[in-house]
């Protein structure tokens, strides 16, 4: 199985939302490979950070091995990119956060990977926990124009920038509402993976 985060605009979630995956299959079992796409190395950093993650972290160019590979992708890639991507993956999740430019980005990435051989899976990612009202909004324009949405909205959580640093999932953070943040994370992926 091969599942990648994809979207046309940074600042989304990707890398968070692909390292969780990473560990949400390895808990649940799965032989499990992350690669990591992002030119910065957002994944080997993040895993640099701490006493490494339980699963290989490796780049596109390296063999995939692993019975699950979870992708995480650059930002802006070319349209050429995500049609290769959307031949590759069995599924493409774009996580969409509540600002109007990665709304439009989601929109704008799914023509690249419609009509490929894959899933494709808009999550509402980083959504003020204050206001989920926001989130709401952005999952029924998404909803609006076709687009299959998860029912869980993602909230914007400082456990998951203690995780980043710490090099952890974001239940094993030192922050006190880490263990929220992944049951929440846990509650995502099982309504989005758990069919595959």
């Amino acid at each position: 199985m091969r599942v990648g985060f994809v979207s046309l605009k940074g600042g989304v979630g990707k890398t968070a939302l692909s390292v969780h995956t990473a560990f949400y299959f390895h808990r649940h079992g799965r032989d499990v490979q992350l690669v990591d796409g992002d030119p910065i190395e957002s994944c080997h950093r993040w895993q640099a950070s701490g006493e490494g993650f339980p699963f290989p972290v490796t780049y596109p160019t390296d063999p995939w091995e692993a019975d699950t590979i979870v992708f995480d992708t650059e930002a802006h890639p070319e349209v050429e990119d995500l049609n290769a991507l959307g031949d590759t993956l069995d599924m493409a999740v774009i996580p969409v956060t509540t600002n109007i430019d990665a709304l439009d980005a989601a929109l704008m990435t799914l023509p690249a990977l419609e009509g490929r051989n894959t899933t494709v899976v808009a999550v509402v990612n980083a959504a003020p926990p204050a206001n989920l009202s926001d989130g709401a909004n952005v999952q029924k324009a998404l909803r609006d124009a076709g687009l299959t949405t998860a029912d869980t909205i993602l909230r914007k959580r400082k456990a998951y920038e203690y995780a980043r640093l710490e090099g952890t999932a974001v239940d094993d953070s030192g922050h006190s509402g880490g263990m929220r943040a992944w049951l929440e994370f846990e509650r995502f992926a099982r309504e989005v993976f758990d069919g595959l």
